[in-house]
């Protein structure tokens, strides 16, 4: 029983100084562990602080870097356009430069006159003067302007002797006093018209205004010429 006894103790023993063995074991891990936990949260906190003032490089941010990147392997400097244009060497000032008064306004003048010149329309003969005339007397009759009218029917009287525009500018008068109700006036210029350049059209207005002054006979007359002219006569 003795020898039970002792046994029993020794195991007991023996399994007492084991636990103890474990016991400090588990305190030592413990002693070690406070200071690696300590370290990782260090870490992490200083990679909280690196992420919270990191921002993100723009993308011409990028480029620029891989330009600078690549501009650095070859050893060149790059200058952008920008810095060239605004760069001042040595601080100084640069300031306009202005022309004395005067100088180049004599040349630009005669420049100008020169290019008047060679722009300048030729002169119309008076052949065309007189057509212009017409087409702007006929044009204020059909627009009511009279007094316009009858100014540029007598410049073709001044301009040129052509028998055929000096008679259309006759007619043209004729017909300003018949529109007037001034059938006197407006026959007497008709007669010329007629008499320079004897037309149908012409005819006919002399029968109109002989109506209209009260000589039937010679409106009758006019009107009977006209009928029995032949179309190869008629102009």
């Amino acid at each position: 029983m003795e020898k039970f006894d002792f046994n029993s103790k020794k195991y007991i023993i023996l399994l007492v100084v084991i636990c103890l063995l474990f016991f400090i074991l588990i305190i030592k891990a413990f002693d070690y562990l406070p200071e690696t936990q300590s370290n990782n949260n260090i870490q992490n906190n200083n990679q909280v602080v690196v992420d919270n003032n990191y921002t993100e490089p723009a993308e011409n941010d990028y480029s620029s870097a891989d330009e600078d990147s690549e501009n650095n392997k070859t050893g060149e400097i790059v200058y952008n356009e920008s810095d060239i244009l605004n760069e001042t060497p040595s601080g100084e000032k640069i300031e306009e430069i202005k022309a004395p008064e005067g100088v180049g306004v004599e040349s630009e003048s005669a420049d100008m006159a020169e290019n008047a010149e060679t722009v300048k329309t030729p002169e119309l003969t008076p052949q065309e003067k007189a057509k212009n005339a017409l087409e702007k007397a006929d044009k204020f009759k059909k627009e009511g302007n009279l007094k316009e009218a009858l100014t540029e029917y007598q410049k073709i009287q001044d301009l040129v002797s052509d028998k055929d525009l000096v008679a259309s500018s006759y007619e043209g008068i004729a017909n300003l006093y018949a529109i007037s109700k001034r059938y006197g006036t407006a026959l007497s210029y008709a007669i010329k018209a007629y008499n320079l350049s004897p037309t149908s059209a012409r005819e006919i207005l002399l029968a109109r205004l002989y109506y209209k002054t009260g000589d039937l006979e010679k409106a009758t007359k006019r009107v009977n010429n006209v009928l029995h002219r032949d179309f190869s006569e008629d102009r």
